[in-house]
């Protein structure tokens, strides 16, 4: 049966197991998301004393690199996250295996950083290290493991989110294009309503011309548009 899971205990196991000299009381978890390489994102999420610290969190649009490349994607996101003068974090945790705790070991080595490093696999759970071979495999029951599952679930979801908001405003962008009378402003607007363009085409023109500016006029040439696919 798992164990009852204790921010301090686990903390303290993580220190034990990663045989660190100091218990990691901030911990930076990083996970990338894209689709075919487009709209790349990443996403850093900071646990404090086992908890989430949400006003710690930071996400990046991938400007540099192009095409499906996860490592470059998590190297852009490492370098320009350390590149910065934020206080350090005790252990950075990768949603990753060992290719990707390689590829962020190499950020921290050209900006002279010896913060701890290590990544989570998703396929087994398995913990990769930049110094090790062999990957170091923990109990299901492992505190210390449900602990960094956390940090990775966290960062996942975040990277997931803003890849997919991301998403939604470029395909909005690119239906509601050649309307006349929908400007920038209006399709932000929309999108922050609605969601998706999904759901913009299953609204009823009196749902879209509860949104500023937009007429009832408008509100049927954007649906005319959607449902169409036309102008």
């Amino acid at each position: 049966r798992p164990k009852r899971f204790l921010p301090s205990v686990a903390l303290d196991d993580l220190r034990r197991l990663l045989q660190l000299k100091n218990i990691p009381r901030k911990i930076e978890g990083f996970d990338v998301s894209n689709t075919y390489g487009k709209e790349a994102t990443a996403s850093m999420v900071t646990f404090l004393d086992g908890k989430p610290n949400k006003d710690r969190y930071r996400r990046f649009k991938i400007k540099t690199v192009k095409g499906i490349d996860d490592y470059s994607m998590m190297r852009e996101a490492l370098q320009r996250r350390f590149s910065t003068f934020e206080e350090l974090p005790d252990l950075i945790l990768i949603d990753g295996g060992k290719g990707h705790v390689v590829a962020a070991k190499q950020v921290l080595h050209d900006l002279n950083l010896g913060i701890p490093l290590v990544g989570i696999a998703k396929e087994f759970e398995h913990l990769f290290f930049p110094d090790r071979s062999e990957p170091l495999i923990l109990p299901p029951t492992s505190r210390a493991l449900h602990l960094l599952q956390r940090v990775r679930d966290e960062a996942h979801r975040f990277a997931v989110g803003y890849h997919r908001l991301l998403r939604g405003r470029r395909a909005l962008y690119s239906a509601l294009d050649d309307i006349r009378g929908v400007g920038p402003r209006m399709r932000q607007d929309l999108l922050i309503q609605f969601g998706s363009v999904e759901a913009i085409k299953n609204a009823s023109a009196e749902e879209l011309a509860e949104v500023r500016n937009v007429s009832e006029n408008l509100a049927e040439r954007i649906l005319k548009t959607l449902q169409r696919g036309r102008a």
